[in-house]
């Protein structure tokens, strides 16, 4: 599934995407809907992300690990595991071969084991 990508990441530091399915960050679910990615501190090569609806009514900070694509430029997107129509926020890539990856969780391994990934690219 593909929704559509802002400004480059790396000029705007933040993307809009256009996510067409309910998912989960950690504990907390959310609607589908337009969300704004922002990276908390983009001076620095922080791991700190702020994932908020377009309304701004709700938000959550998202901690992540580094992960790298060393044949791959992949668009600004949100890379989700589905699993029997459960979605899970896996990774956030900002226009290069370099990613944000979330914490290990049981859903994710679940997933690896039988699920597939499906990528939401930001929106132009």
């Amino acid at each position: 599934m593909l929704a559509a990508v802002t400004p480059s990441f790396a000029q705007s530091h933040s993307m809009v995407v256009n996510v067409p399915f309910g998912f989960t960050v950690g504990q907390k679910t959310y609607p589908a809907g337009k969300y704004v990615v922002t990276a908390s501190d983009p001076s620095t090569s922080s791991t700190m992300y702020r994932l908020s609806t377009l309304s701004g009514n709700n938000s959550i900070a998202i901690s992540t690990g580094t992960v790298q694509s060393p044949n791959r430029i992949h668009p600004p997107s949100l890379l989700f595991a589905s699993l029997g129509g459960e979605y899970a926020l896996m990774q956030i890539w900002t226009g290069s071969q370099w990613g944000a990856e979330l914490s290990t969780s049981s859903f994710k391994n679940r997933v690896i084991a039988d699920g597939e990934k499906v990528q939401v690219v930001a929106q132009r």
